[in-house]
């Protein structure tokens, strides 16, 4: 199959996430380029959601809820809470 054939094929549901599964996998191993530093911006990764089906609203709407949740006070650890409750005050 020729490049350009390549681009207008058409791929089932499972195929598609068998590719994005193994393109993980092949940049895990080292055997792409580094990502960018910088990494990509909310513009970025709107374009892509559209691109994959995804809303843009939906998007920003993750991306509101994980800049919230990286600004919440960590929780302790549950072992953490047990160790300070066995504690006794003298």
């Amino acid at each position: 199959m020729d490049a350009e054939s390549n681009r207008k094929r058409r791929y089932s549901d499972e195929e598609v996430r068998a590719l994005l599964k193994r393109a993980a996998e092949l940049e895990n191993e080292g055997r792409m380029l580094p990502a960018s530093e910088d990494g990509p911006t909310l513009t970025d990764l709107e374009s892509i959601a559209s691109e994959a089906g995804i809303h843009p609203l939906a998007l920003r709407e993750a991306a509101r809820e994980l800049d919230a949740d990286s600004k919440e006070v960590p929780v302790a650890s549950s072992s953490s809470r047990r160790e300070a409750s066995s504690r006794t005050i003298s």
